[in-house]
């Protein structure tokens, strides 16, 4: 399933969306109109994040992964978490610090870079507007969602079609690796 396929409106997508995705099984639309956020009055959208957590626990578990797929997906379910403990907001400072663990632990490093740097303007601002000496800037699912789906899509591009994609044929190339079908 594709987010851009379903046209979505920035980072949520309205429910009758769904409708555009033809690989769409009767599971995963039951999945995703769960999914549609049912702490807010209007649960007829379904935010980027809980998307991509539905499409990924239903897609087939045979799939060989590369490491940072694992990665992406507990940054994820970090994020969730926290905004399921925090009534739907997620402090700027946690997602500065998220994005730093991840980094640290990441099998690609320089992947995480852009998010880093996305976030760390965030904050930068908030320093300037003077709001350190408060508590840090609340980012809703909306706005969390807004930060990282240009991040995932350029990532995701970058992989398929870009540098990182040239890097993984040449070593495939070398090793004498077949690409799966």
């Amino acid at each position: 399933a594709d987010w851009q396929g379903c046209r979505p409106r920035g980072a949520v997508l309205p429910v009758e969306g769904l409708t555009k995705l033809q690989s769409l099984t009767p599971q995963m639309h039951a999945e995703l109109l769960k999914a549609g956020d049912s702490s807010l009055a209007d649960s007829s959208v379904i935010h980027f994040l809980h998307f991509w957590k539905v499409l990924d626990q239903l897609r087939c578990s045979a799939v060989e992964e590369a490491p940072l797929v694992g990665e992406l997906r507990a940054f994820r379910e970090t994020l969730l978490n926290r905004l399921d403990r925090n009534g739907g907001k997620i402090s700027s400072q946690f997602l500065a610090e998220a994005v730093r663990r991840a980094q640290r632990k990441s099998a690609d490093t320089s992947a995480w870079r852009p998010l880093k740097d996305v976030v760390t303007n965030l904050t930068a601002a908030e320093t300037a507007a003077g709001w350190w000496g408060q508590s840090s800037l609340k980012l809703a699912l909306d706005e969390l969602s807004t930060l990282l789906l240009p991040w995932l899509q350029e990532l995701v591009e970058d992989y398929s079609r870009g540098s990182r994609s040239a890097k993984i044929f040449c070593v495939k190339d070398v090793a004498g690796c077949r690409c799966r079908g």
